[in-house]
């Protein structure tokens, strides 16, 4: 039997239920356009500009990041795997990432020419030498030793090329998506097997604050949301990107990209 505070007349459920669909169908309908294959919105494209030269012009900054990644699990069921980061950057040199998901905590050092991915849990760590510049040591990591440095695709502040081949659509869809109170442009880029989502924050200050992916071609269609939370910094000590073994780490080889494929 239902509880008399949540019971509702059947009739009464059904005017509600009829006014909730039309609800949601307008709100659809004004939500989402037609998309076109290559499809460019310059609104969109203005604000993705005016936030590559905000990242751009910040110098020593760190970014707090809450992750969820969606994973296929038993074969069929999508679960959510969260992690947290935090990246520190002295802009063209230096950075240092670390991610703890719970289970393990993995830290990259970017300085001076010098690469070092340390793993907490298994207390190894590995080092190689980069080229000096920061994007371009991002970069040499990602292509070379399949290293990806969390949040590498705003890092090396290049968003368009980054984020949509020529036959993705760059759709802008408002300036009033509020996240965590903050109200953001909302941009949709849209390709063949992976939309993007990034919700950029109106204003004098264009910092992405969420990013949201979608792989649709994958199995459940999973999604990776980041959500994200930017302070800038007069000066960052030096010794926040200089790794100092723990005691009893070992050093072991990096595996490259061309071994990982063989695999």
């Amino acid at each position: 039997m239902e509880h008399e505070l949540f019971a509702v007349p059947k009739d009464a459920m059904k005017r509600y239920s009829r006014v909730f669909a039309l609800i949601i169908i307008a709100f659809s309908s004004a939500a989402v356009a037609q998309i076109a294959p290559g499809q460019r919105d310059q609104r969109a494209v203005d604000v993705l500009k005016a936030m590559d030269a905000q990242l751009e012009a910040m110098q020593s900054f760190v970014v707090e990041t809450e992750s969820y990644r969606d994973a296929v699990y038993d074969g069929a069921t999508i679960i959510s795997n969260p992690s947290r980061s935090t990246v520190t950057v002295e802009r063209g040199a230096s950075l240092h990432a670390l991610t703890n998901d719970g289970e393990s905590i993995k830290e990259i050092y970017f300085h001076d020419g010098g690469l070092t991915v340390f793993d907490e849990q298994n207390n190894f760590y590995a080092k190689a030498e980069v080229p000096k510049v920061l994007k371009d040591g991002l970069l040499f990591a990602l292509d070379n030793l399949d290293i990806e440095t969390p949040l590498i695709d705003l890092l090396v502040v290049d968003s368009l090329n980054s984020f949509a081949s020529d036959i993705d659509a760059v759709v802008y869809l408002t300036n009033k998506a509020p996240i965590r109170g903050v109200d953001c442009h909302h941009i949709l880029i849209s390709g063949p097997q992976v939309e993007l989502q990034l919700f950029i924050q109106e204003g004098d200050q264009p910092l992405p604050r969420r990013s949201v992916m979608t792989f649709k071609a994958a199995l459940g269609t999973p999604r990776q949301e980041v959500i994200m939370d930017w302070r800038e910094l007069e000066e960052i000590n030096p010794s926040v990107f200089e790794f100092k073994p723990p005691s009893g780490a070992r050093e072991i080889e990096f595996a490259t990209a061309a071994q990982i494929d063989g695999e």
